[in-house]
């Protein structure tokens, strides 16, 4: 186990003597009061791992954020970034917690110099402690949080969906739904992807591709339908015909 702040590094080794439950107490004692936990997959992996070895530990009330989230919406085009490559972790040489704590620095300084912050996050529907990690961050940077600032999906995605989608109207916001507009803003991106964990991680994002995207409403006024959807447009496009 292996912890990093602002240059300081702590390593718990078992071949050293160094126990689970040892490791435990001493990141809590090394915590301060302003600290937010990042990892890369904390979310989905460090985190439930705390909580079910030790579910009242402190470290549960802290603040998080997860790198491995922040590289998809810093880096939609193809978010296969430092510790991931399809569905695996990569690492340099053989597992070593100090060198994947070094590496997710590296992501989280490497996504903030790319990302272009997102308004949806301060809407979405995600635990507080993610929350909580999501505002550190905004206000770190001098970024705007704007949870009460009203949503317009179907101007934000003009063009790109279809605007008669009954998604449009949702007021419910997900990560899913977060990932699905990073990537929406680069899908015509020669070589753009969704990798299978990106789609297995947040599954509601394949039916906002086939209801938005693969849907047709027979509108022809809608310009996503009438164009990418729509049989004769592309017999007139690609064939000539009329």
């Amino acid at each position: 186990m292996a912890a990093r702040r602002q240059g300081e590094e702590r390593l718990w080794e078992r071949e050293k003597g160094a126990g689970f439950d040892e490791a435990h107490r001493d990141v809590i004692d090394w915590l301060q009061p302003d600290d937010v936990i990042v990892g890369h997959n904390l979310h989905r992996f460090d985190r439930p791992a705390i909580a079910e070895r030790w579910p009242t530990s402190p470290l549960l009330e802290v603040p998080t954020l997860d790198t491995l989230e922040l590289s998809v919406l810093a880096f939609p085009r193809r978010p296969y970034h430092r510790l991931v490559k399809d569905d695996r972790l990569v690492r340099d040489a053989r597992p070593s917690p100090l060198s994947d704590v070094r590496a997710s620095e590296r992501v989280l300084e490497d996504a903030l110099a790319a990302w272009k912050p997102s308004p949806l996050i301060a809407h979405a529907d995600i635990p507080d402690h993610a929350r909580q990690g999501w505002r550190h961050l905004y206000a770190q940077n001098a970024w705007p949080w704007r949870p009460n600032q009203p949503l317009d999906l179907r101007t934000r995605w003009d063009g790109r969906v279809c605007a008669n989608s009954p998604r449009l109207s949702s007021s419910r916001i997900d990560m899913g739904l977060v990932m699905f507009d990073a990537w929406l803003g680069v899908q015509d991106d020669v070589g753009s992807v969704l990798p299978r964990w990106v789609r297995e991680t947040w599954p509601e994002i394949r039916s906002l591709a086939r209801e938005l995207r693969a849907t047709a409403c027979h509108d022809e006024s809608c310009t996503w339908c009438a164009t990418n959807l729509c049989p004769d447009h592309w017999l007139r496009e690609v064939f000539g015909f009329d």
